[in-house]
Protein backbone atom coordinates (compact mmCIF):
# COMPACT_ATOMS: atom_id res chain seq x y z
CA UNK A 1 0.00 0.00 0.00
CA UNK A 2 1.11 3.21 -1.00
CA UNK A 3 1.22 6.68 1.53
CA UNK A 4 -2.01 8.65 0.75
CA UNK A 5 -2.63 11.39 -1.32
CA UNK A 6 -4.59 14.32 -0.43
CA UNK A 7 -8.26 13.76 -2.27
CA UNK A 8 -7.21 16.65 -4.60
CA UNK A 9 -3.77 15.91 -5.40
CA UNK A 10 -5.38 11.66 -6.28
CA UNK A 11 -7.44 13.36 -8.32
CA UNK A 12 -5.19 16.02 -10.45
CA UNK A 13 -2.51 13.23 -10.45
CA UNK A 14 -5.44 11.05 -12.23
CA UNK A 15 -6.59 14.02 -14.52
CA UNK A 16 -2.90 13.98 -15.70
CA UNK A 17 -2.87 10.29 -16.14
CA UNK A 18 -5.98 10.29 -18.39
CA UNK A 19 -4.60 13.24 -20.67
CA UNK A 20 -0.99 11.44 -21.10
CA UNK A 21 -2.93 8.86 -22.76
CA UNK A 22 -3.81 10.94 -25.27
CA UNK A 23 -2.40 9.10 -28.58
CA UNK A 24 -2.74 9.57 -32.17
CA UNK A 25 -3.45 5.46 -32.54
CA UNK A 26 -6.55 6.42 -30.53
CA UNK A 27 -7.77 8.91 -33.08
CA UNK A 28 -6.11 12.06 -31.81
CA UNK A 29 -4.38 14.39 -33.18
CA UNK A 30 -1.37 14.31 -30.71
CA UNK A 31 1.10 11.89 -28.28
CA UNK A 32 0.63 13.32 -24.97
CA UNK A 33 2.59 10.72 -23.15
CA UNK A 34 5.05 12.45 -21.14
CA UNK A 35 3.74 15.95 -21.95
CA UNK A 36 1.04 16.93 -19.01
CA UNK A 37 2.31 18.33 -15.92
CA UNK A 38 0.68 19.90 -13.28
CA UNK A 39 1.02 23.37 -11.59
CA UNK A 40 3.21 24.45 -14.49
CA UNK A 41 2.07 28.04 -15.21
CA UNK A 42 4.28 29.37 -17.69
CA UNK A 43 6.35 27.66 -20.84
CA UNK A 44 9.69 28.12 -20.69
CA UNK A 45 12.38 27.57 -24.05
CA UNK A 46 13.47 24.19 -22.52
CA UNK A 47 10.21 22.83 -22.59
CA UNK A 48 8.53 19.95 -24.87
CA UNK A 49 6.09 20.82 -27.12
CA UNK A 50 3.02 20.29 -27.20
CA UNK A 51 2.43 20.51 -22.98
CA UNK A 52 -0.66 20.47 -21.22
CA UNK A 53 -0.66 21.41 -17.43
CA UNK A 54 -3.03 21.70 -14.56
CA UNK A 55 -3.55 24.59 -12.89
CA UNK A 56 -6.02 25.81 -10.35
CA UNK A 57 -8.32 28.59 -10.97
CA UNK A 58 -7.16 31.70 -8.93
CA UNK A 59 -11.03 32.92 -8.74
CA UNK A 60 -12.19 32.11 -4.97
CA UNK A 61 -14.53 28.93 -4.68
CA UNK A 62 -18.14 29.59 -4.08
CA UNK A 63 -19.53 28.84 -0.27
CA UNK A 64 -19.92 24.93 0.04
CA UNK A 65 -23.19 23.10 0.31
CA UNK A 66 -23.12 20.18 3.38
CA UNK A 67 -24.21 16.56 1.94
CA UNK A 68 -26.99 15.51 3.95
CA UNK A 69 -25.93 13.36 6.47
CA UNK A 70 -22.81 13.28 6.71
CA UNK A 71 -19.79 15.37 7.47
CA UNK A 72 -18.85 15.61 3.61
CA UNK A 73 -19.83 18.71 1.58
CA UNK A 74 -20.03 19.79 -2.34
CA UNK A 75 -17.87 22.53 -3.50
CA UNK A 76 -17.40 22.91 -7.11
CA UNK A 77 -13.14 22.72 -7.97
CA UNK A 78 -12.38 25.33 -10.63
CA UNK A 79 -9.16 23.76 -12.80
CA UNK A 80 -7.71 25.55 -15.98
CA UNK A 81 -6.03 23.02 -18.31
CA UNK A 82 -4.00 24.76 -20.61
CA UNK A 83 -1.51 23.87 -23.54
CA UNK A 84 1.23 25.20 -25.40
CA UNK A 85 1.88 24.27 -29.29
CA UNK A 86 4.56 25.18 -32.06
CA UNK A 87 2.63 27.88 -33.53
CA UNK A 88 1.90 28.19 -37.14
CA UNK A 89 3.37 30.91 -38.81
CA UNK A 90 1.19 31.62 -41.17
CA UNK A 91 -2.24 30.97 -38.76
CA UNK A 92 -0.44 30.97 -35.21
CA UNK A 93 -3.14 29.62 -33.09
CA UNK A 94 -4.48 26.45 -35.59
CA UNK A 95 -2.33 23.83 -33.39
CA UNK A 96 -3.78 25.54 -30.61
CA UNK A 97 -7.55 24.74 -31.10
CA UNK A 98 -6.13 21.23 -32.09
CA UNK A 99 -4.53 20.67 -29.21
CA UNK A 100 -7.60 22.04 -26.64
CA UNK A 101 -9.78 20.25 -29.23
CA UNK A 102 -7.82 16.63 -28.12
CA UNK A 103 -7.87 17.77 -24.16
CA UNK A 104 -11.81 18.39 -24.37
CA UNK A 105 -12.67 15.23 -26.19
CA UNK A 106 -10.62 12.80 -23.79
CA UNK A 107 -12.42 15.34 -20.86
CA UNK A 108 -15.06 14.57 -22.14
CA UNK A 109 -15.06 10.93 -21.97
CA UNK A 110 -15.07 11.60 -18.33
CA UNK A 111 -18.23 13.06 -18.38
CA UNK A 112 -19.99 10.20 -20.72
CA UNK A 113 -18.80 7.44 -18.21
CA UNK A 114 -20.45 9.52 -15.24
CA UNK A 115 -23.40 9.38 -17.88
CA UNK A 116 -23.80 5.51 -17.92
CA UNK A 117 -22.98 5.23 -14.01
CA UNK A 118 -19.38 4.79 -13.70
CA UNK A 119 -17.33 6.68 -11.24
CA UNK A 120 -15.55 9.57 -12.79
CA UNK A 121 -11.51 8.58 -12.68
CA UNK A 122 -12.52 5.51 -10.80
CA UNK A 123 -13.71 7.30 -7.50
CA UNK A 124 -15.77 5.53 -5.49
CA UNK A 125 -15.37 6.02 -1.63
CA UNK A 126 -18.99 7.27 -0.55
CA UNK A 127 -16.95 10.92 1.45
CA UNK A 128 -14.94 11.54 -1.27
CA UNK A 129 -15.65 11.13 -4.87
CA UNK A 130 -16.70 13.19 -7.88
CA UNK A 131 -20.19 13.93 -8.64
CA UNK A 132 -20.27 16.04 -12.06
CA UNK A 133 -17.67 17.75 -14.25
CA UNK A 134 -18.41 20.48 -17.09
CA UNK A 135 -16.31 21.70 -19.41
CA UNK A 136 -16.05 25.16 -20.75
CA UNK A 137 -15.21 26.42 -24.01
CA UNK A 138 -11.50 26.87 -24.70
CA UNK A 139 -10.13 30.20 -24.52
CA UNK A 140 -7.29 29.68 -27.26
CA UNK A 141 -4.23 33.35 -27.74
CA UNK A 142 -1.66 33.91 -30.09
CA UNK A 143 2.06 34.68 -28.88
CA UNK A 144 2.12 37.81 -26.52
CA UNK A 145 3.40 38.82 -23.17
CA UNK A 146 2.23 35.62 -21.25
CA UNK A 147 3.81 32.94 -23.80
CA UNK A 148 5.61 33.53 -26.73
CA UNK A 149 4.24 30.38 -27.97
CA UNK A 150 0.39 30.06 -29.07
CA UNK A 151 -1.53 28.72 -26.02
CA UNK A 152 -5.09 27.65 -25.07
CA UNK A 153 -6.95 27.69 -21.36
CA UNK A 154 -9.90 25.34 -21.24
CA UNK A 155 -12.14 25.84 -17.73
CA UNK A 156 -13.37 22.53 -16.36
CA UNK A 157 -15.18 22.40 -13.29
CA UNK A 158 -15.45 19.48 -11.20
CA UNK A 159 -18.19 18.83 -8.14
CA UNK A 160 -16.60 17.23 -5.48
CA UNK A 161 -17.63 15.72 -2.55
CA UNK A 162 -14.98 15.61 0.23
CA UNK A 163 -14.97 15.08 3.68
CA UNK A 164 -12.72 18.02 5.60
CA UNK A 165 -12.25 14.78 8.35
CA UNK A 166 -10.97 12.83 6.00
CA UNK A 167 -8.70 14.43 3.65
CA UNK A 168 -6.45 11.76 2.01
CA UNK A 169 -7.79 8.59 -0.23
CA UNK A 170 -5.20 5.58 -0.19
CA UNK A 171 -4.50 4.36 -3.64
Amino acid sequence: MTDPLPFRLDVLQRLTETVEAVSIADGYAHNLAGLVFRGRARYGENDPLPMVSFIEDPRPNDPVAEARGTQAHLVDWRILVQGFVEDDFANPTDPAYRLAADVAKVLSALRAGMDQRKPILGFIEKGQRIDNISIGAPIVRPPDEVSDKAYFWLPVTLSLVEDPAKPFTST
